[in-house]
């Protein structure tokens, strides 16, 4: 063999390698891509589920408290007055924890969002070393 085409067929290897390595790391940024998605839309499930749930509380609640206090109308008065305030400050507790609730659960989304990126970001990072280490050997070699 010539040195030409021993440096021609080693370019080739080389240029082989590259777009080896290349479509490896275009499918890890496909499948971490994928999986954020998924993790997003699974989160995303979840929060409605628990909304639609307090919801449901929120429904029941207010439905029992109203048969509580048209039976207490005839009678008493001024126990309605004090059943209606008792009645709204429930609904606002309610309120706030579940506002706690669904801003913890999108905090906890956010952060595992963030974390799956940067373990992504990291990983990119070190196959591109790898890569770079790799051709850098063949170019040496």
């Amino acid at each position: 063999m010539s040195d030409g085409a021993a440096i021609n067929k080693q370019n080739n290897v080389i240029e082989a390698m590259n777009k080896r390595q290349a479509t490896q790391v275009r499918r890890l940024e496909e499948e971490k891509q994928r999986e954020l998605t998924k993790i997003k839309e699974q989160n995303d499930k979840e929060i409605t589920r628990v909304a639609r749930d307090y919801e449901v509380l929120l429904t029941q609640d207010k439905s029992e408290y109203e048969g509580k206090m048209n039976k207490l109308r005839g009678a008493m008065n001024k126990r309605l007055t004090e059943e209606n305030v008792r009645y709204e400050r429930m609904i606002s507790d309610l309120k706030e924890a579940q506002e706690k609730r669904l801003s913890e659960l999108r905090n906890n989304n956010e952060r595992e969002i963030q974390s799956v990126i940067q373990e992504q970001e990291e990983y990119m990072e070190g196959a591109k070393t790898r890569f770079e280490d790799r051709k850098a050997k063949m170019e040496n070699s």
